[in-house]
C-alpha cells in the first residue's frame, strides 16, 4: 500500500514572554511529524514577538492562558479570524522544561490535537507520535 504525504499541521505556541512555556511546547512537540511548531509571547519584549504573519502561517494556535486568546483576537483580528485559538490554562509558574510544565502540556496539546483529528483525521495516524 503506498503511504500518502501528509502536509504538517502548523501549531503555534504562544505565552507571554517566549521563554517557558511556549518556548517549552515548541521543544517538545518539535520532533512531531505531524506538526510544524513555533512559538512566539505578547510582550514587546518577548523572545519571539508574536505579529501578523505567525498569526497567519498557523493553522491551530495554543495559548497558555485566556488573555493570550483575547489580545490576538484584538490586535490581530484579520488574522485571527476564524481560526483554531485554544487556551490550555497554564499559568505563568513552570520553568522552561519543567517536568510537569512538560506533562501538562503535552496532556492538553494531544487532547485537543485527538478531537481535532477525529473532525478531519490524517491520512496515516500511525505516523503520529502523540
Amino acid at each position: 500500500m503506498e503511504s500518502v504525504q501528509m502536509t504538517p499541521i502548523k501549531v503555534l505556541f504562544v505565552c507571554n514572554f517566549n521563554m517557558m512555556r511556549s518556548a517549552t511546547a515548541e521543544m517538545i512537540f518539535k520532533d512531531d511529524p505531524v506538526l510544524e511548531v513555533k512559538s512566539a509571547g505578547i510582550s514587546p519584549e518577548a523572545i519571539v514577538v508574536i505579529d501578523e504573519q505567525l498569526v497567519g502561517w498557523a493553522d491551530i494556535i495554543f495559548v497558555m492562558e485566556l488573555m493570550q486568546r483575547q489580545f490576538i483576537e484584538q490586535k490581530f483580528p484579520d488574522g485571527s479570524s476564524g481560526k483554531k485559538i485554544i487556551s490550555l490554562g497554564i499559568g505563568d509558574h513552570y520553568q522552561f522544561m519543567d517536568e510537569k510544565l512538560i506533562e501538562v502540556l503535552k496532556s492538553g496539546v494531544e487532547a485537543h490535537l485527538k478531537k481535532i483529528f477525529n473532525e478531519a483525521p490524517p491520512s496515516d495516524p500511525d505516523s503520529r507520535c502523540w
